[in-house]
């Protein structure tokens, strides 16, 4: 897209300045013509600049996201060795018929993991959607800038020969763009802090999910040391 909006003000000030034959008046409005144009694709330039600027940050929200999800599996797959390996002490000192009674009664840990698991996943689910489906809204509202040029080159083929039609054009161009800079710089505030936000909330749910994890798995040992104490 930016190389379309380059491509067409090249064509656009070659229009302005060798379309058009000027008498010695009128190369003065010609320059201002030229000049608005030169400054209005560098207004776009800056603000499409800024706009990628918002794209990387959504990228890199999706790649942080994945990253808190590996780790968590990790700390998890952590929590639960250490918690088996509690249990298979308790396989070698007791006895096995005890130790499958006591075991069968209570809810396997690995179904624990993977009921967590999912928990997991809904609550960065949400996290990650809510704030990336606003994220989105604020990348296309700042997208709509960037057709500016289109609508200008558009305006400018309908003042034929007109030199004032030009000017008045460009220079209403530059005007409008002008207030382009400070809205895309609000958008880009808005995403770098719905990315913090979302973040920060998937942060959350990975720790909640750990914490109920070696919670509720130290509770699952618990009741089965206690089950085997109580069939001694």
């Amino acid at each position: 897209m930016a190389t379309l909006h380059v491509l067409c003000f090249l064509l656009l000030l070659n229009y302005v300045v060798t379309g058009i034959e000027y008498s010695s008046d009128d190369t003065i409005v010609a320059d201002k013509v030229v000049s608005s144009l030169h400054l209005l694709k560098s207004v776009i330039d800056t603000a499409n600049t800024t706009l990628l600027s918002m794209q990387s940050i959504q990228a890199n929200l999706l790649i942080s996201t994945e990253t808190v999800v590996q780790r968590n599996e990790r700390d998890i797959n952590l929590q639960i060795s250490a918690l088996k390996k509690n249990v298979s002490n308790l396989r070698d000192k007791r006895s096995q018929t005890i130790l499958d009674k006591c075991i069968d009664e209570q809810q396997p840990l690995e179904i624990l993991v993977e009921s967590i698991s999912d928990e997991i996943k809904k609550c960065i689910t949400v996290a990650l959607a809510e704030n990336v489906n606003i994220i989105s809204n604020c990348i296309v509202e700042a997208q709509t800038f960037m057709d500016l040029p289109t609508k200008v080159a558009a305006d400018l083929q309908t003042c034929g020969s007109s030199k004032q039609c030009l000017l008045a054009i460009s220079v209403d161009a530059v005007n409008e763009s002008m207030e382009i800079p400070s809205k895309v710089l609000v958008l880009t505030a808005r995403v770098q802090q719905l990315a913090y936000h979302a973040l920060s909330n998937i942060n959350g749910c990975a720790v909640n999910g750990l914490i109920n994890v070696v919670k509720q798995g130290i509770s699952l040992v618990e009741d089965i040391v206690a089950c085997v104490k109580m069939s001694n």
